[in-house]
Protein backbone atom coordinates (compact mmCIF):
# COMPACT_ATOMS: atom_id res chain seq x y z
CA UNK A 1 0.00 0.00 0.00
CA UNK A 2 1.92 3.26 -1.23
CA UNK A 3 -0.28 5.57 1.31
CA UNK A 4 -1.39 4.39 4.65
CA UNK A 5 -3.96 6.53 6.95
CA UNK A 6 -5.93 6.41 9.96
CA UNK A 7 -8.35 4.24 8.16
CA UNK A 8 -5.97 1.78 6.84
CA UNK A 9 -4.17 1.36 9.77
CA UNK A 10 -7.62 1.02 11.72
CA UNK A 11 -8.59 -1.83 9.18
CA UNK A 12 -5.59 -3.60 9.85
CA UNK A 13 -5.33 -3.67 13.65
CA UNK A 14 -9.39 -4.53 14.28
CA UNK A 15 -8.49 -7.34 11.55
CA UNK A 16 -5.59 -8.59 13.61
CA UNK A 17 -7.30 -8.47 17.15
CA UNK A 18 -10.92 -10.08 15.46
CA UNK A 19 -8.45 -13.02 14.31
CA UNK A 20 -7.03 -13.18 17.52
CA UNK A 21 -3.65 -12.12 15.99
CA UNK A 22 -3.54 -9.84 19.62
CA UNK A 23 0.29 -9.56 19.88
CA UNK A 24 0.69 -8.41 15.75
CA UNK A 25 -2.06 -6.05 16.38
CA UNK A 26 -0.57 -4.02 19.35
CA UNK A 27 3.16 -3.94 17.35
CA UNK A 28 1.37 -2.05 14.82
CA UNK A 29 -0.63 -0.07 17.13
CA UNK A 30 2.84 0.35 19.28
CA UNK A 31 4.41 1.80 15.58
CA UNK A 32 1.71 4.02 14.83
CA UNK A 33 1.72 5.44 18.22
CA UNK A 34 5.51 6.43 17.84
CA UNK A 35 4.79 8.02 14.37
CA UNK A 36 2.38 10.75 14.32
CA UNK A 37 0.66 11.74 17.68
CA UNK A 38 -2.83 12.20 15.93
CA UNK A 39 -2.55 9.16 13.83
CA UNK A 40 -1.68 7.21 17.31
CA UNK A 41 -4.40 8.81 19.22
CA UNK A 42 -6.68 8.56 17.31
CA UNK A 43 -6.28 4.81 17.27
CA UNK A 44 -6.24 4.31 20.40
CA UNK A 45 -9.80 5.83 20.78
CA UNK A 46 -10.61 3.58 17.83
CA UNK A 47 -9.32 0.47 20.04
CA UNK A 48 -10.49 0.98 23.03
CA UNK A 49 -13.98 1.79 21.79
CA UNK A 50 -14.51 -1.89 20.61
CA UNK A 51 -15.51 -4.32 23.84
CA UNK A 52 -14.11 -7.13 22.45
CA UNK A 53 -10.85 -5.74 22.08
CA UNK A 54 -10.13 -5.91 26.35
CA UNK A 55 -7.27 -8.35 25.39
CA UNK A 56 -4.78 -5.28 24.01
CA UNK A 57 -5.43 -3.69 27.38
CA UNK A 58 -1.72 -4.84 28.93
CA UNK A 59 -0.01 -3.67 25.66
CA UNK A 60 -2.34 -0.64 25.62
CA UNK A 61 -1.15 0.48 29.48
CA UNK A 62 2.43 -0.28 28.66
CA UNK A 63 2.36 2.95 26.37
CA UNK A 64 1.00 4.21 29.13
CA UNK A 65 3.50 7.63 29.24
CA UNK A 66 3.56 8.03 25.85
CA UNK A 67 -0.14 7.92 25.63
CA UNK A 68 -0.41 10.19 28.64
CA UNK A 69 0.97 12.88 26.53
CA UNK A 70 -1.04 12.99 23.58
CA UNK A 71 -4.68 11.84 24.87
CA UNK A 72 -7.67 13.51 26.00
CA UNK A 73 -10.70 12.96 28.85
CA UNK A 74 -12.28 10.61 26.95
CA UNK A 75 -9.41 8.29 25.88
CA UNK A 76 -8.15 8.97 29.69
CA UNK A 77 -11.64 7.90 30.80
CA UNK A 78 -10.92 4.48 28.75
CA UNK A 79 -7.36 3.66 30.04
CA UNK A 80 -8.88 4.48 33.43
CA UNK A 81 -11.02 1.55 32.61
CA UNK A 82 -8.82 -0.73 31.72
CA UNK A 83 -6.47 -0.01 34.77
CA UNK A 84 -9.71 -0.83 36.25
CA UNK A 85 -10.48 -4.10 34.35
CA UNK A 86 -6.68 -5.28 35.00
CA UNK A 87 -6.44 -3.93 38.82
CA UNK A 88 -3.41 -1.89 37.65
CA UNK A 89 -3.37 0.32 40.51
CA UNK A 90 0.18 1.81 39.25
CA UNK A 91 -0.74 2.61 36.35
CA UNK A 92 -4.16 4.62 37.24
CA UNK A 93 -2.17 6.34 40.41
CA UNK A 94 -0.17 7.77 36.70
CA UNK A 95 -3.01 8.95 35.20
CA UNK A 96 -4.55 10.34 38.28
CA UNK A 97 -1.91 12.32 38.70
CA UNK A 98 -2.17 13.87 35.63
CA UNK A 99 -5.88 14.32 35.60
CA UNK A 100 -5.41 16.78 39.14
CA UNK A 101 -2.60 18.77 37.13
CA UNK A 102 -5.58 20.32 34.54
CA UNK A 103 -8.32 22.36 35.13
CA UNK A 104 -10.21 20.46 32.20
CA UNK A 105 -9.59 16.90 33.56
CA UNK A 106 -10.00 17.61 36.83
CA UNK A 107 -13.49 19.31 35.84
CA UNK A 108 -14.85 15.90 33.73
CA UNK A 109 -17.65 13.72 35.14
CA UNK A 110 -16.75 10.87 32.99
CA UNK A 111 -13.36 11.02 34.18
CA UNK A 112 -13.90 11.49 37.64
CA UNK A 113 -16.40 8.59 37.39
CA UNK A 114 -13.83 6.35 35.70
CA UNK A 115 -11.23 6.96 38.68
CA UNK A 116 -13.28 6.41 41.71
CA UNK A 117 -14.63 3.45 39.84
CA UNK A 118 -11.19 2.35 39.15
CA UNK A 119 -10.01 2.88 43.08
CA UNK A 120 -13.24 1.47 44.23
CA UNK A 121 -12.71 -2.00 42.29
CA UNK A 122 -8.90 -1.94 42.80
CA UNK A 123 -9.85 -1.88 46.96
CA UNK A 124 -8.91 1.58 47.47
CA UNK A 125 -11.78 2.99 49.16
CA UNK A 126 -10.40 5.45 50.64
CA UNK A 127 -8.72 6.61 47.23
CA UNK A 128 -11.96 6.56 45.46
CA UNK A 129 -13.56 8.61 48.46
CA UNK A 130 -11.23 11.46 48.14
CA UNK A 131 -12.03 11.40 44.18
CA UNK A 132 -15.78 11.41 45.05
CA UNK A 133 -15.32 14.34 47.55
CA UNK A 134 -13.14 16.01 45.38
CA UNK A 135 -15.76 16.09 42.55
CA UNK A 136 -17.61 19.23 41.63
CA UNK A 137 -20.48 17.55 40.12
CA UNK A 138 -21.67 13.76 40.93
CA UNK A 139 -23.84 11.53 39.44
CA UNK A 140 -25.85 8.20 39.92
CA UNK A 141 -22.71 6.34 38.17
CA UNK A 142 -20.40 8.33 40.41
CA UNK A 143 -22.46 7.22 43.47
CA UNK A 144 -23.06 3.55 42.57
CA UNK A 145 -19.28 3.01 42.25
CA UNK A 146 -19.07 4.21 45.72
CA UNK A 147 -21.90 1.97 47.32
CA UNK A 148 -19.78 -1.02 45.18
CA UNK A 149 -16.66 0.16 46.81
CA UNK A 150 -17.91 0.28 50.64
CA UNK A 151 -19.74 -3.08 49.96
CA UNK A 152 -16.89 -4.75 48.50
CA UNK A 153 -14.51 -3.48 51.37
CA UNK A 154 -16.97 -4.82 54.07
CA UNK A 155 -18.92 -1.89 55.10
CA UNK A 156 -21.84 -2.41 53.87
CA UNK A 157 -23.74 -0.19 56.68
CA UNK A 158 -21.53 2.64 54.84
CA UNK A 159 -22.86 1.46 51.63
CA UNK A 160 -26.13 1.34 52.63
CA UNK A 161 -25.76 5.45 54.15
CA UNK A 162 -24.55 6.43 50.66
CA UNK A 163 -27.54 4.11 48.95
CA UNK A 164 -29.92 5.93 51.22
CA UNK A 165 -28.69 9.28 50.40
CA UNK A 166 -28.44 8.87 46.46
CA UNK A 167 -30.96 11.42 44.79
CA UNK A 168 -31.15 9.32 42.06
CA UNK A 169 -30.84 5.46 42.01
CA UNK A 170 -30.97 2.89 38.90
CA UNK A 171 -30.50 -0.92 39.00
CA UNK A 172 -27.05 -1.07 38.78
CA UNK A 173 -27.63 0.73 42.36
CA UNK A 174 -29.53 -1.88 44.21
CA UNK A 175 -27.99 -4.62 42.00
CA UNK A 176 -24.70 -3.19 43.98
CA UNK A 177 -25.80 -3.15 47.30
CA UNK A 178 -27.82 -6.51 47.75
CA UNK A 179 -24.71 -8.07 46.15
CA UNK A 180 -22.71 -6.28 48.84
CA UNK A 181 -25.05 -8.09 51.54
CA UNK A 182 -24.65 -11.44 49.86
CA UNK A 183 -20.91 -11.22 50.09
CA UNK A 184 -21.10 -10.41 53.66
CA UNK A 185 -22.91 -13.15 54.61
CA UNK A 186 -26.48 -10.68 55.36
CA UNK A 187 -28.70 -12.64 53.10
CA UNK A 188 -31.97 -11.77 55.22
CA UNK A 189 -31.13 -8.22 54.59
CA UNK A 190 -30.51 -8.66 51.22
CA UNK A 191 -33.92 -10.25 50.85
CA UNK A 192 -35.48 -7.25 52.56
CA UNK A 193 -34.02 -4.74 50.14
CA UNK A 194 -34.95 -6.76 46.86
CA UNK A 195 -38.69 -6.89 48.29
CA UNK A 196 -38.31 -2.75 48.51
CA UNK A 197 -36.93 -2.72 45.32
CA UNK A 198 -40.11 -4.28 43.93
CA UNK A 199 -42.67 -1.75 46.39
CA UNK A 200 -40.61 0.63 44.65
CA UNK A 201 -41.25 -0.75 40.94
CA UNK A 202 -37.87 -1.06 40.10
CA UNK A 203 -37.29 -3.87 37.17
CA UNK A 204 -34.85 -6.43 38.29
CA UNK A 205 -32.23 -7.85 35.30
CA UNK A 206 -30.69 -11.46 35.54
CA UNK A 207 -28.04 -9.94 37.70
CA UNK A 208 -31.00 -9.03 40.53
CA UNK A 209 -32.51 -12.56 40.41
CA UNK A 210 -28.70 -14.33 40.37
CA UNK A 211 -28.13 -12.25 43.36
CA UNK A 212 -31.69 -13.51 44.49
CA UNK A 213 -31.11 -17.08 44.52
CA UNK A 214 -27.72 -17.10 45.74
CA UNK A 215 -29.34 -15.49 49.13
CA UNK A 216 -31.85 -18.53 48.71
CA UNK A 217 -29.06 -20.82 48.38
CA UNK A 218 -27.10 -18.96 50.85
CA UNK A 219 -29.94 -19.75 53.34
CA UNK A 220 -31.20 -22.90 52.34
CA UNK A 221 -34.83 -22.06 52.32
CA UNK A 222 -36.13 -24.21 49.24
CA UNK A 223 -39.77 -22.39 49.29
CA UNK A 224 -38.02 -19.33 48.79
CA UNK A 225 -35.58 -20.64 45.87
CA UNK A 226 -39.06 -21.51 43.76
CA UNK A 227 -40.50 -18.05 44.73
CA UNK A 228 -37.29 -16.59 42.71
CA UNK A 229 -37.74 -19.05 40.41
CA UNK A 230 -41.30 -18.03 39.61
CA UNK A 231 -39.90 -14.52 39.72
CA UNK A 232 -37.39 -15.21 37.22
CA UNK A 233 -39.98 -17.14 34.65
CA UNK A 234 -42.68 -14.08 35.27
CA UNK A 235 -40.07 -11.53 34.17
CA UNK A 236 -39.37 -13.09 31.24
CA UNK A 237 -35.94 -14.45 31.66
CA UNK A 238 -34.95 -17.98 31.00
CA UNK A 239 -32.31 -21.01 31.39
CA UNK A 240 -29.83 -22.16 29.27
CA UNK A 241 -28.44 -25.77 30.28
CA UNK A 242 -25.56 -27.35 28.78
CA UNK A 243 -23.73 -24.31 27.75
Amino acid sequence: MPQRNIFSWNSVITALTKCGFIDEAARIFSQCLSMISDRGIQLYQALLSKTDLRKLYPILLGCIQMILCLTNELTLASLVGACATLSAIKEGQQIHARVVKCDKLREDLVLGNALVDMYAKCNRIEDARCVFDGMQVRNVVSETSMVSGYAKAASVKTARLMFTKMTERNIVSWNALIAGYIQNGEDEEALRLFCLLKRESICPTHYTFGNLLNASANLADLQLGRQAHAQVLRHGFCFQFGE
